[in-house]
């Protein structure tokens, strides 16, 4: 296909447009953020100073951290970038942009919560748990929830590429996740 910008120009104007968007609806931001705070405090109260030699009590509770993380953006996902679709596909029949264009802003603006997010629970967590304050078992831990949380994030725009409405994505989604987490949590 031929484009009538190039592809900077195209990433260009989609970031700002991401960023008008996410910028648009503070409300959901505030929501996430304190969703993020409780739910870390809860979690942390119930798996408070685990016996660190007890090595299902460490795991499940880790397992648990991951599976919240995981479908907490998962379902985030999946109520709001189905309503994305008939735009895109206009833009894209139009020649307006190139798929990956469009990808590659859509990440990049959503890294900075999926940096900040997982790193509120992560910091909330990992202390509550009794975990060493060791630097390097910190980073491995938060590195771990990043990934699977961004891992979620990336099926949850596959589903909601797939599905042609909100709903479907929102009954789809966690039958497609729940075999991957259930299968990665035989990792931790």
């Amino acid at each position: 296909k031929q484009f009538h910008a190039s592809w900077m120009i195209q990433f260009a104007s989609l970031t700002a447009r991401a960023w008008k968007v996410i910028s648009r609806d503070p409300v959901l931001t505030k929501a996430r953020f304190a969703q993020t705070l409780i739910v870390g405090v809860v979690v942390g109260l119930i798996f408070l100073d685990l016996d660190l030699q007890e090595f299902r009590d460490v795991s499940g509770g880790i397992f648990f951290l991951v599976l919240n993380q995981c479908i907490s953006v998962l379902f985030a996902v999946l109520q709001t970038f189905p309503s994305e679709t008939p735009l895109f596909l206009r833009e894209y029949g139009a020649g307006t942009y190139r798929i990956d264009a469009y990808f590659m802003a859509k990440s990049l603006t959503d890294l900075p919560l999926q940096v900040t997010f997982p790193t509120i629970f992560v910091l909330i967590t990992y202390f509550m748990f009794g975990l060493p304050a060791e630097f390097v078992r910190f980073a491995k831990f938060w590195l771990s929830i990043f990934l699977a949380s961004n891992s979620s994030l990336s099926m949850g725009y596959m589903v909601s590429a797939l599905s042609n409405s909100t709903a479907v994505a929102l009954s789809i989604g966690p039958v497609v996740m729940l075999p991957l987490l259930l299968f990665g949590g035989f990792f931790l």
